[in-house]
């Protein structure tokens, strides 16, 4: 059920999202997207052991889910929510990368069409995101070896280290206002 309504919202959110991409500050939400990870990647390191609630995820997940949908909407990128909250419950690599799955495809869904009738995605667009696609696919079963490789316990660092990865992203590639 938790999935389903992170999932659910998540594609409410990446409606909403698309809708004011024309209208939301870019470099705005560059800043407040880093500045939540990096705030969150600081808490982690002082408190390595915490683990959020499942009883308060599943209150919070639909929430969480529209914001990261919202985001995954406006710019294109909603992991630093979605997987800085999903890190924070510590669930187990496989249900972990269940429900992540569950969420961008929810939003793709949903936001694939939007943005074509926007006018935003383009056909050489559409061609990009296929060859994407398939490096993606292809690039799976080297992800799933890695991962074989990498103690379960070691995977909750592996995703902070993304996350720290993504905020370095946000930050280069941040328009100057």
């Amino acid at each position: 059920m938790f999935s389903w309504a992170f999932a659910g919202f998540g594609l409410l959110g990446a409606a909403v999202g698309t809708t004011g991409l024309a209208y939301l500050s870019p470099s705005l939400l560059s800043l407040i997207l880093s500045a939540i990870v990096v705030a969150y990647l600081i808490f982690r390191r002082l408190k390595p052991n915490w683990i959020l609630p499942m009883s308060i995820a599943r209150r919070f997940g639909p929430l969480v889910g529209f914001i990261g949908g919202t985001l995954q909407g406006a710019t294109g990128i909603s992991a630093p929510v979605s997987i800085t909250f999903l890190n924070a419950i510590k669930l187990p690599r496989l249900t972990f990368i269940a429900v992540v799955s569950m969420f961008f495809v929810g939003m793709s869904v949903v936001q694939i069409p939007m943005l074509a009738s926007y006018g935003i995605l383009t056909l050489p667009l559409v061609g990009d995101g296929v060859i994407g696609t398939g490096l993606i696919f292809l690039g799976v079963p080297f992800g799933e070896w890695l991962m074989s490789k990498i103690p379960a316990r070691r995977f909750d660092d592996v995703i902070q280290i993304l996350l720290f990865l993504m905020v370095l992203g946000l930050i280069f590639r941040a328009p100057v206002a």
